[in-house]
């Protein structure tokens, strides 16, 4: 099995292209009764094509599969630390990275684990007032179920969507681009420490290095959406990443096209990004150092250890 498991990355592009179809298409079945809200129209169409161009935590994570990679604990962001986040700028950014860790314990079935997150989910998103439809009914599925962790991951998987959705339908763009923000970083910091040593060729590096795309598109949303100097550091962070990944090479191959024993159209080649070592290492730094300021830089003194 390739050395393929929770690395971020985009959806497959069919995929994303058959959600901006879909809301294009309730654009058009809409009734226009003015200039002015079709004008409306258009700039909601435009935010949703460039949101979905990047991913939800759970999309980010669920990419990968390997038998290779396996739980390291004290990667996630303790629990503990949800009381030091004061502002709705750190509550909103580390909602996202909590998200995210929720989906990376689901995925190495750490029920206890999983369960505890779930809870500072709930606690934090009503901390900033994300009022979800049915979120008791959520909840009280999440109490009912302690002990499966399968039945875990849906509920988790289902309130997340549900605060996206939310989020996007309520016109709160700037608590989304700051939620996805931390989702992100939060999602790139532990796929990096699940890799660990620079291999080249590695399949799992190469994952890596693709996410310049995802952050290109996510950086323009942050950009267009933030507001006021409390809101600067979530660019900032973006800006600091993207500079790393724009330093890449790109190695261009011709394309080619084949069928599998299936006989399914398998298309290889094509231009790719290339990491170096020194990159890599770059790249890792980097997280760390924002993602230190991103869950303790408002009280450091309060910073809880993850045992």
């Amino acid at each position: 099995m390739t050395r393929i498991s929770l690395l971020l990355i985009l959806l497959p592009l069919v995929l994303l292209n058959c959600r901006q179809q879909e809301n294009k298409g309730k654009g058009r079945s809409a009734h226009p009764t003015g200039s002015h809200q079709a004008s409306v129209r258009q700039d909601a169409a435009t935010d949703s094509s460039v949101y979905h161009r990047f991913p939800s935590s759970r999309e980010m994570l669920n990419y990968i599969r390997s038998s290779d990679f396996t739980y390291q604990p004290g990667l996630t962001n303790p629990t503990g630390n949800k009381g030091h986040y004061h502002s709705s700028f750190s509550r909103t950014l580390n909602l996202g990275g909590y998200l995210t860790d929720m989906a990376y314990l689901s995925h190495f079935k750490q029920t206890r684990k999983t369960r505890e997150y779930f809870n500072t989910v709930v606690e934090l998103s009503n901390d900033l007032r994300i009022k979800i439809p049915e979120k008791q009914e959520v909840v009280d599925r999440a109490s009912s179920d302690l002990s499966n962790i399968d039945s875990l991951v849906r509920i988790g998987r289902d309130y997340e969507t549900k605060v996206l959705d939310y989020l996007k339908e309520t016109g709160q763009e700037r608590t989304l681009a700051i939620l996805m923000t931390g989702s992100y970083i939060e999602g790139l910091y532990l796929a990096v420490h699940l890799v660990g040593d620079y291999r080249e060729g590695d399949p799992a590096v190469e994952k890596i290095a693709e996410q310049k795309y995802a952050l290109d598109h996510l950086e323009s949303f942050v950009r267009k959406h933030i507001r006021g100097a409390g809101d600067s550091p979530a660019l900032s962070y973006l800006k600091d990443l993207n500079g790393i990944f724009r330093k890449l090479e790109i190695s261009r191959e011709s394309t080619r096209i084949r069928r599998d024993s299936a006989r399914h159209m398998v298309i290889e080649g094509g231009d790719r990004l290339v990491i170096s070592e020194k990159d890599f290492v770059e790249l890792r730094n980097k997280l760390d150092e924002i993602r230190h300021q991103m869950t303790a830089k408002n009280n450091k003194e309060g910073y809880v250890e993850e045992d």
